[in-house]
């Protein structure tokens, strides 16, 4: 099926058993819902909008390609993603969301729902201002930026894996039920909202700085950095290597928890600082050279037990 009209048009019940073209004006829909066995390419004319999130029976075959000011899909199965670009917000329901590898552009915040689905985003072509996430159940979401990302809120069933050059985040907080990966290139990882739960180990890197704070306790998972600032109100541990060229600095509140950060390979190059009340204190640093004890002039109180392990000293 393929349509072109000057006009605004709204769409009833369509049922394309193959392709559907559409050009108009602004497009949306009543509650009859859209069906359409193949790709589906969506344009309307300058500063309109595309507003496809009315039928609970929406149901997309193919890629759907748009072009709008603001866009708003939903579908009672997957979607799929071509070529999007919005000059403003993108938002999409689905059991499911994955891309082709054309690349979405969003300029205002995009909304991103899989429901019980997975969110697959990895085209490197793809460029969002500030992204929300969610789905449920153990499905992963990844998504790659290839300029800086600002996470909104974040709700993930499953693995999360983010990304971008340069992430960081509003005052949403993310919510990950398993574990997290954030790569953020040349940029900062900067993921500091008091909201954020990770529940799992939490892996992050980038030339420059990361900084991580969590409600409850933190585990470390592939860190690499220039300099390391995390917080949390639980213990702080690690389930893999920590490369920090510069200054580690951990943070503790909630009351006395522990801080091991204890992995064989952990080469700290400058240095660590422990902050709050802790109880106990474990390090491990394989680099070698003259290395000192961490810094703790910033613990309440005192630290029952340190234990330092210096693999390669000098």
């Amino acid at each position: 099926i393929s349509f072109a009209s000057n006009s605004a048009v709204q769409l009833g019940a369509v049922d394309a058993k193959q392709h559907f073209n559409l050009s108009v004006k602004s497009l949306t829909q009543d509650a009859s819902g859209v069906s359409v066995g193949g790709t589906s390419n969506l344009s309307v004319s300058a500063g309109q909008d595309i507003a496809l999130a009315s039928s609970a029976s929406n149901s997309f075959g193919g890629a759907i390609t748009l072009s709008a000011a603001n866009a708003d899909l939903a579908s009672s199965g997957a979607i799929k993603l071509g070529t999007v670009a919005t000059t403003g917000t993108l938002g999409v329901k689905a059991v499911g969301i994955s891309q082709d590898s054309s690349g979405v552009t969003a300029g205002g915040t995009a909304t991103l729902n899989a429901q019980g689905g997975v969110i697959t985003l990895q085209t490197t072509g793809n460029d969002f201002a500030t992204l929300n996430l969610a789905n449920t159940g153990n499905n992963a979401i990844s998504v790659t930026d290839k300029n800086a990302l600002v996470l909104g809120s974040v709700n993930a069933g499953g693995a999360l894996s983010v990304t971008a050059v340069g992430i960081t985040q509003d005052a949403s907080g993310i919510t990950a039920a398993s574990t997290s990966k954030f790569v953020g290139g040349s940029g900062a990882v900067k993921l500091d909202a008091a909201a954020n739960s990770l529940a799992s180990a939490v892996s992050a890197s980038s030339s420059s700085d990361v900084t991580l704070n969590n409600t409850g306790a933190l585990a470390l998972g592939d860190t690499s950095a220039a300099n390391l600032t995390v917080s949390a109100s639980g213990n702080v541990s690690q389930t893999a290597d920590a490369v920090i060229s510069g200054d580690t600095k951990v943070t503790i509140s909630g009351g006395a928890k522990n801080v091991v950060l204890d992995s064989a390979a952990n080469d700290f190059g400058g240095k660590v600082s422990i902050v709050g009340t802790v109880n106990d204190v474990t390090l491990s640093n394989a680099r070698s050279g003259t290395l000192s004890a961490p810094d703790t002039s910033g613990v309440t109180g005192s630290v029952n037990n340190l234990s330092m392990t210096f693999a390669n000293a000098g």
